[in-house]
């Protein structure tokens, strides 16, 4: 069953784009989100996403969008042996990534990995479920450079969220925004 999305006290103002939440999940459904953005595709202004071919993002099929830390929900489903019952944690937005709460309580569930360089010029943390391997988002640690196209400014306090978990998102309908991550120091080399 599919939980209504979240409520957001919000302040807008009329130049902001409408934004709604778009339901996410990892592939078996345990780690799933809601995250408050502008509508990806079928208006005629839509929110721009970012495709980068750095080594990592092309590796993970990364398409990301970048909200604010605080405009993503995540519930972890713990699933049981029982037929039809299953019991469900939701996180407070401010336990989403990069917290302790939030590693404390899914230490089973997320799996961290680390890579520093990149156009932020520091460490990223990719957090992927490890049930079933999907690419969820990327604790870009305040991300300066790598969100400034698609962010307004001093927005800081922003997660790469993938787009390619998003329900109902046909990637053939989202206006990409291309960056060239190959180029970025330091080199990708084995």
């Amino acid at each position: 069953m599919s939980s209504p999305a979240p409520p957001l006290c919000s302040s807008s103002s009329t130049a902001s784009p409408i934004k709604t939440w778009h339901r996410a999940n990892c592939h078996c459904g345990t780690v799933r989100y809601h995250v408050f953005l502008p509508a990806l595709a079928g208006v005629a202004n839509p929110h721009p996403v970012m495709s980068c071919n750095c080594s990592l993002c092309t590796r993970n099929g990364y398409l990301n969008v970048y909200p604010q830390r605080h405009e993503m929900l995540v519930q972890i489903h713990h699933h049981h042996d029982i037929p039809g019952e299953e019991s469900s944690q939701v996180l407070l937005p401010e336990s989403v990534p990069g917290s302790e709460t939030l590693r404390s309580a899914t230490e089973e569930i997320l799996g961290y990995y680390h890579v520093y360089g990149g156009a932020l010029g520091r460490e990223n943390e990719h957090v992927f479920c490890k049930l079933c391997g999907s690419s969820l988002w990327v604790d870009a640690k305040g991300g300066e450079e790598m969100a400034k196209q698609t962010r307004k400014e001093g927005e800081e306090d922003i997660v790469a969220v993938n787009v390619r978990m998003f329900q109902d998102i046909n990637v053939q309908d989202l206006k990409l925004q291309f960056a060239n991550g190959r180029t970025w120091d330091p080199q990708y080399k084995i």
